[in-house]
């Protein structure tokens, strides 16, 4: 069975060095030194949705299948 969206994000997220989970805003944070760098959940289930902080240079190398690997 394939893992949901938001499982398969904390997994890559909490796998990155001093970085923790938090609940905020009924949606799970991930951060490091106390700074979010990514948001997953969904309001609606059937949406999932990420959120994450990147300069802008590097937000169109993220939105490549490659990136996402």
């Amino acid at each position: 069975m394939t893992a949901k969206p938001v499982e398969r994000v904390r997994r890559m997220c909490l796998k990155l060095p001093e970085a923790y989970e938090e609940e905020t805003w009924g949606e799970a944070t991930f951060r490091v030194r106390k700074r979010i760098f990514a948001m997953a959940g969904a309001h609606d289930q059937a949406k999932p949705a990420v959120s994450v902080n990147a300069r802008r240079e590097d937000q169109q190398a993220l939105l490549t299948r490659e990136a996402v690997g």
